[in-house]
């Protein structure tokens, strides 16, 4: 009688949370956005395109004007956002915005809805960054400079592209159109 030696196996799986990627709004699809997703681990790369993508302005008067664009629903989970990218080639303010006039932008769970003060959680996945206009139109690229750790297992996590102006700078309602890609790396590390 011979005894057989079995060789143990040992199985790996991702876990199902790794899985889930941010979804893209239909706000933010008929605006000219689309969305692909990079990575096989439990950190992905969502890289959002906006090709000439229009986003309302709202000019609010001594308070200044705003945009808001509500990119995204991220999953349940606490999200580890490692980092993000922007590089918006092309920005213009359109007639809403004075054509030498200064953007400001960030990313965030919340959308602006008052003014020029992109703060809080109208930025807490990017800090606000200043787009300088000439002949109404711009350039600008930021990154992160910290990952941002947001606990969105009970109720999930919102992304938005905000945009802000001074009162100097807002004369009117608009429209502002936006080119370029964001690149964002996070991870989701578990429901409730």
């Amino acid at each position: 009688m011979s005894l057989a030696t079995q060789t143990p196996t040992i199985r790996s799986s991702r876990p199902a949370k790794a899985n889930d990627v941010i979804a893209i709004t239909s706000a933010a699809t008929a605006a000219g956005v689309s969305v692909k997703h990079y990575g096989d681990g439990i950190y992905r790369t969502a890289v959002f395109t906006f090709t000439n993508a229009s986003i309302s302005w709202v000019d609010n008067a001594g308070s200044g004007g705003y945009a808001a664009l509500q990119l995204g629903d991220w999953p349940l989970g606490l999200l580890d956002v490692r980092g993000a990218l922007v590089n918006f080639t092309a920005v213009n303010g359109g007639a809403g915005i004075g054509a030498s006039g200064t953007l400001k932008y960030s990313l965030g769970t919340a959308a602006e809805a008052t003014g020029d003060t992109l703060d809080s959680t109208q930025a807490d996945w990017l800090a606000s960054t200043s787009i300088t206009l000439s002949s109404s139109a711009g350039t600008s690229t930021a990154a992160t400079t910290a990952g941002v750790i947001s606990n969105g297992s009970a109720t999930a996590k919102d992304l938005y592209l905000n945009f802000g102006a001074s009162a100097g700078d807002s004369t009117a309602n608009g429209t502002l159109t936006v080119t370029g890609t964001i690149d964002i790396t996070y991870g989701i590390l578990g429901a409730k």
